[in-house]
């Protein structure tokens, strides 16, 4: 799976509404809650999503016409995993940063030419 499926899903389900299995969310919605990713690759996800499974897609034939995105189990499942990773990232956060830092460092030092 992509990143940008896993960031979509969880902007689909997100956590405020825990609970309620049945959200749907149309195209609009989605791309405000989603700033910056464009209407093209919106489609495009979201379509890769429904074909994997993490998505239904509901068209209501009205003019205009309606479109739905309601995520399945399999979604719901995900957005959970990706809720659990977003909050060790967060809680964890100082602690990769420290890590990064001291890797850098060390990398720096190792590339430095040895002065005779």
């Amino acid at each position: 799976m992509h990143t940008r499926h896993a960031f979509i899903v969880g902007a689909a389900d997100s956590p405020a509404e825990e609970g309620t299995s049945q959200i749907s969310r149309r195209f609009a919605e989605l791309r405000r809650r989603l700033d910056g990713v464009t209407p093209k690759v919106l489609t495009q996800t979201l379509r890769a999503l429904e074909r994997e499974g993490l998505l239904t897609r509901t068209l209501y034939p009205t003019v205009p016409p309606r479109v739905e995105y309601r995520l399945t189990g399999l979604g719901r499942e995900l957005g959970g995993l990706i809720q659990t990773l977003t909050d060790w990232s967060q809680a964890n956060i100082t602690a990769i940063r420290a890590a990064r830092r001291e890797f850098d460092e060390r990398a720096e030092q190792e590339t430095e030419p040895v002065r005779r």
